[in-house]
């Protein structure tokens, strides 16, 4: 019986060793079928989207990013069984090392190792990766729109997905729009209709360059099924052609407005604004898919690209623009680029609101986008309307200061009688195409409003040394007598002030006064830009009312002093006063005091 018992014993000991050597047999001939170069998907999830592993010295590794193509890619797909694929960068699930630079496949190869490959070191810290299909590689489309806008919808395999739209920016959509062969784009708010499309294949896009060809080029997540965060629903873009409006981001589908530019041979080109016509505009918006043009005031809109189209001639029967005679090189008269507005099926028309409660800039809202108002022809009376329709009793024409202008013009020249209950109903100008001192004035209209009649002075000069000597100050009801902070003050606004007051003329004073304003009083007014010609210092472009910076205070109160005789005409009375010259100067005295006095007795 222990016979039997050591038979079996020796017989199952026997067998093991017979399994272990057949196990050990198999993984060799598993290692020995995989050859040099041999390739394979890092992922085993059956997401065809993943880095690329090659077999080199005897383990697996990566291949550098550095150039790797679509069709390296696409040897790499066929070589694993499927019908193509294109490149992209994933990021990696280990720590493998990087084991072949420099691949360089044409296209035709059956294998990755029947391409070129460059043994250099790696200068990338991406890897190559690949998007494998079977039938229908990745494409994207643009649908609820047009052709050239809409939302973005990703197909491959027949598996139809959107984007999500988050970290998108111009660069990320520029490179989706070159994806679709068009030059440059950029995201849309508009919720175009996806036709039925519900699923998710990518989000976390993000692209280095905008130069770049495919979003799969770009850091992204992995294609499949994924979900956006809430309120995403889903990314939509406009893309250009050979032409775009650009520096507005306020285009709706019915509407886009901006500076005029032309893409020719990868370079974008702006249109000199003297030279653009009618029938350029109409060819242009008629390219882009809208029915109707209008030109713009050029200057509104940034300046843009350095390149110009300084001659144009188009019949307006035109597909393209690029099929105008034009020519290139600096324009003749203004280099402000042309703008354009384009429409579809919308009209519109003009209201005006005041950017603050009381005072500020008047803005002109037309086609949903707020603009401004021209200042030329503006007047107390056109602000008096203005301030009556946001319900107060009267007002007064404001100077206003932009540091760049990013939004249209929509008006100029407003004629008002007093008698008009709102804005809107004052005589106007629409079209300002060539109204180039408009186009380069950054000081639009403006009001500040009253809640009470006006009292006979809105300035005055207080606590001056002698006489046409003065603090400036100013008034408002709201906020009583305030003062002028000295900073940017100048001899025009120091004449502007006097003459208001009734003197013929007045110069800058910093001393004029004797001491300083009370606490109670505050700082209104700063750095006025008046030309010298404005019949009040309240029309004279500044900071802003109540926008004096933090160092103005009532130490730095602006001062004045006014005299009775303009001081060319007193120069040019004393030198041709033939007798009693002196006698002429003591009788001016009296409105040439102080400096004044001592700086033209110097002079003689």
């Amino acid at each position: 019986m222990q016979k039997v018992f050591s038979m079996h014993h020796k017989s199952a000991r026997n067998g093991w060793w017979t399994f272990l050597l057949l196990l050990f047999a198999l993984q060799l001939r598993l290692e020995l079928a995989v050859a040099e170069w041999d390739i394979k998907l890092e992922s085993s999830d059956g997401i065809p989207e993943s880095a690329l592993l090659i077999f080199a010295s005897n383990t697996w590794g990566y291949i550098c990013g550095q150039n790797w193509t679509d069709q390296s890619a696409g040897v790499a797909c066929r070589q694993l069984g499927y019908l193509g694929g294109v490149a992209t960068f994933p990021k990696t699930m280990t720590d493998r090392p990087v084991l072949l630079m420099g691949v360089a496949c044409n296209g035709s190869e059956a294998e990755l190792r029947d391409c070129a490959t460059n043994n250099g070191s790696c200068n990338s810290s991406r890897v190559a990766g690949v998007v494998c299909y079977q039938t229908q590689g990745p494409s994207v489309q643009l649908v609820g729109g047009k052709s050239h806008y809409g939302k973005a919808v990703f197909s491959m395999d027949h598996q139809q997905g959107l984007i999500c739209s988050q970290g998108w920016s111009w660069v990320e959509a520029s490179v989706l729009c070159r994806q679709m062969g068009f030059t440059q784009g950029y995201i849309v708010s508009d919720t175009y209709d996806s036709m039925g499309v519900t699923s998710v294949v990518l989000s976390d896009v993000k692209c280095d360059s905008w130069q770049l060809t495919s979003v799969f080029q770009c850091n992204h997540s992995r294609w499949g099924n994924i979900s956006c965060p809430a309120g995403d629903m889903g990314l939509s873009v406009y893309c250009y052609g050979q032409v775009r409006l650009v520096g507005s981001s306020q285009e709706t589908e019915r509407m886009h407005l901006g500076r005029v530019e032309v893409n020719e041979a990868g370079r974008w080109y702006g249109i000199c604004a003297d030279i653009i016509t009618n029938q350029a505009a109409e060819v242009m918006c008629r390219q882009l898919g809208f029915s109707t043009s209008e030109i713009l005031l050029p200057g509104s809109f940034g300046v843009g690209v350095s390149g110009r189209i300084n001659n144009l001639a188009c019949t307006g029967l035109e597909d393209s623009l690029l099929e105008c005679h034009y020519t290139t090189g600096s324009c003749k008269n203004y280099s402000l680029i042309a703008a354009v507005l384009c429409t579809r099926n919308v009209t519109s028309g003009l209201n005006f609101t005041l950017s603050a409660e009381y005072y500020g800039e008047v803005l002109a809202t037309r086609y949903g986008v707020r603009g401004h108002v021209c200042r030329q022809g503006w007047d107390d009376v056109d602000a008096a309307v203005m301030c009556s329709q946001a319900g107060f009793q009267t007002g007064v024409a404001l100077g206003v200061k932009l540091f760049g202008r990013y939004q249209p013009v929509w008006a100029s020249k407003i004629q008002c009688t007093g008698h008009e209950a709102s804005l809107s109903q004052c005589p106007y100008q629409l079209s300002m195409a060539t109204d180039w001192r408009c186009a380069s004035d950054l000081s639009p209209a403006g009001a500040l409003c009253y809640n009470n009649r006006l009292p006979d002075s809105l300035v005055r000069m207080q606590d001056g040394k002698s006489q046409g000597q003065g603090r400036v100050e100013v008034y408002h009801d709201i906020t009583g007598w305030g003062t002028v902070c000295n900073d940017g003050w100048t001899t025009a606004d120091a004449a502007v002030f006097c003459r208001q007051l009734g003197f013929a003329d007045g110069q800058a004073h910093p001393s004029a006064y004797t001491s300083p304003a009370g606490d109670q009083m505050k700082v209104l007014l700063s750095n006025l830009e008046c030309t010298g010609k404005e019949g009040s210092i309240l029309q004279c472009p500044s900071n802003g009312w109540m926008q004096a910076g933090l160092h103005c205070n009532h130490n730095t109160d602006a001062g004045v002093f006014c005299y009775t005789h303009g001081m060319w005409d007193l120069l040019n009375s004393f030198k041709t006063s033939s007798s009693q010259p002196w006698s002429f100067l003591r009788d001016s005295a009296v409105s040439l005091r102080g400096e004044v006095w001592a700086c033209l007795l110097r002079w003689i």
